[in-house]
């Protein structure tokens, strides 16, 4: 009878840690999720040549407008048609989210996936900088 109070015992922590763990597993996976998304409904959009969505998720401000956007992505663009895409890695840095995607185009597949920065608080898209 003894026994058994004992292994009750046990067990509960045992199970605590144990989602902890698990929790932590979750959120170390999950955490970049919705910056991840963000990304890649832009590329979706992208890929089916509709670039006025792809244009409104990535977040229009002054400083890259449509036109600019168009030279990068639109078809005689410097990356031209998105053929397909893939979201290899996700990194916190700060306020934002690094993004990788190796991308292929019409010429082909890029050598090296392009780096988005994605901010956390409004989910806008944009080139990471240099160093990242």
């Amino acid at each position: 009878m003894v026994q058994l109070g004992k292994n009750r015992l046990l067990k509960t922590p045992l199970i605590l840690a144990g989602a902890a763990v698990g929790l932590g597993i979750l959120i170390y996976f999950f955490a970049n999720f919705r910056e991840e998304r963000a990304v890649q409904k832009c590329f979706e959009a992208l890929h089916r040549g509709d670039l006025e969505a792809a244009y409104q998720i990535w977040g229009p401000t002054e400083e890259y407008t449509f036109k600019d956007f168009l030279q990068d992505w639109g078809e005689d663009g410097y990356y031209g048609r998105v053929r397909s895409f893939r979201i290899v890695e996700s990194e916190s840095q700060g306020s934002g989210v690094i993004v990788r995607v190796q991308i292929r185009t019409d010429a082909g597949q890029l050598r090296i996936p392009i780096a988005f920065w994605v901010e956390r608080q409004d989910r806008s898209i944009g080139f990471a900088p240099a160093d990242f």
